[in-house]
């Protein structure tokens, strides 16, 4: 038995970008989710090894904000801080979802 149809419940980028390379291949693939695409404060942050990784994401660099310098707070409200030898890219995460959901659609997703 082979498996050709696949489903994939969660469309954010992950799930979207599997959808995607999975559609590529040639697989049948239903992407589902509720309420796909939506912002979430926290996690847009693209390392800059992704532009050679996944080029298909490299119009989102120009969407993007590179930061060198990083802080982050902790549940104990305590600040660490950290410089960047390579900038860490801020995009939107609902402009990445829709990105990554378009190339899945369009990939026959």
């Amino acid at each position: 038995m082979s498996l050709k149809k696949i489903g994939i419940i969660g469309a954010g980028p992950a799930g979207a970008w599997l959808a995607f390379k999975l559609a590529k291949a040639g697989f049948e693939v239903l992407l589902f989710d509720q309420k796909a695409p939506w912002e979430k404060p926290c996690a847009g942050g693209l390392a800059d090894v992704i532009w050679h990784d996944c080029p298909e994401l490299e119009p989102l660099k120009e969407q993007g904000f590179p930061n060198r310098k990083v802080r982050i707070i902790t549940v104990k409200n305590e600040a660490l801080a950290a410089e960047l030898s390579r900038p860490l890219y801020t995009v939107s995460r609902e402009k990445l979802g829709q990105f990554t959901i378009d190339l899945a659609c369009a990939a026959g997703a």
